[in-house]
């Protein structure tokens, strides 16, 4: 497990509604640091894939606590100053290092030529990707980078975090998008991508849906 405190540059302070009780008053604050706080930790998943080892949130086992300057029964607002995070680990084979190691020199094994455009290089990252990936919903780590780039097998995060990874390596921005999908009539979780190219402007990528052979 990993502890995280932070302190709080500004206090939140939630007030009691006309009629809550103390156990609905409690809850809503519950909820509601969990709503402010929850969105950090997805990013910070997003933004380096090779932490999959920390389990982020509550259904996998993680925890959050806070401290308050009035507690809910002693006064109608409770001003949070302080939040503190219980992370899961997951053991990972040879340890947490090395497999952080061997999952981010395969996200630089991508030989690029010097001197491409961005854009031919993101075609060639999007190839090497696609011809390395099957399209899995069970196999492990089906959701994480290492799924995609160790396994060979991820779905649409999966294909995702591990593009990501592959644009960290040349140089690119590049950020995961978490949304939903319209396919055949319906509305799916999905991700993809959007990559910065050199005038400034964001595109979206889709390594999962351009994988016509997955």
């Amino acid at each position: 497990e990993a502890d995280i405190r932070i302190t709080l540059p500004q206090p939140v302070t939630v007030t009691k509604e006309e009629g809550e009780s103390e156990d609905d008053f409690a809850a809503r604050l519950a909820r509601q640091i969990l709503e402010t706080f929850q969105p950090a930790l997805d990013a910070l998943a997003y933004d380096h894939p090779e932490i999959d080892w920390i389990r982020m949130g509550e259904e996998d086992g993680s925890a959050f606590s806070y401290t308050t300057t009035h507690l809910p029964f002693s006064s109608d607002t409770a001003t949070v100053t302080k939040i503190s995070f219980r992370l899961k680990c997951e053991e990972r084979d040879g340890g947490i290092a090395a497999y952080c190691d061997r999952l981010l020199e395969t996200a630089a094994s991508a030989s690029i030529p010097d001197g491409l455009s961005r854009y031919d290089t993101l075609l060639l990252l999007q190839q090497a990707l696609c011809e390395r990936v099957s399209y899995c919903t069970d196999a492990p780590y089906a959701h994480e980078a290492a799924g995609a780039l160790l396994y060979g097998q991820a779905v649409c995060d999966g294909y995702a975090k591990a593009f990501k990874l592959l644009c960290d390596e040349n140089d690119i921005p590049c950020i995961v998008v978490p949304g939903k999908a319209f396919q055949y009539g319906s509305e799916e979780p999905h991700a993809w991508n959007y990559v910065q190219m050199e005038n400034g402007l964001w595109y979206a990528i889709d390594t999962t849906w351009n994988d016509r052979e997955g």
